[in-house]
């Protein structure tokens, strides 16, 4: 399964095999959610802001409600 990496600032995606902080033309997808197949490495997941994650769908404010 691919690994997908999303830029800190912008809805940019790119699947990754290590961690790179620059993703490559050719591996890139803009997307503002994250894309369906692919997982974040431990490391993008703490640097990214998720709007929505999971198939679910679910925002990361119901999330927050959720643990609360």
């Amino acid at each position: 399964m691919r690994e997908y990496r999303r830029n800190k600032m912008e809805d940019i995606w790119h699947w990754i095999e290590d961690c790179s902080y620059f993703p490559k033309g050719k591996n890139v997808v803009r997307l503002s959610t994250k894309p369906l197949s692919g997982v974040f490495c431990h490391e993008c997941i703490r640097r990214s802001r998720i709007k929505h994650w999971c198939e679910g769908r679910i925002t990361t404010q119901r999330m927050f409600k959720m643990v609360s």
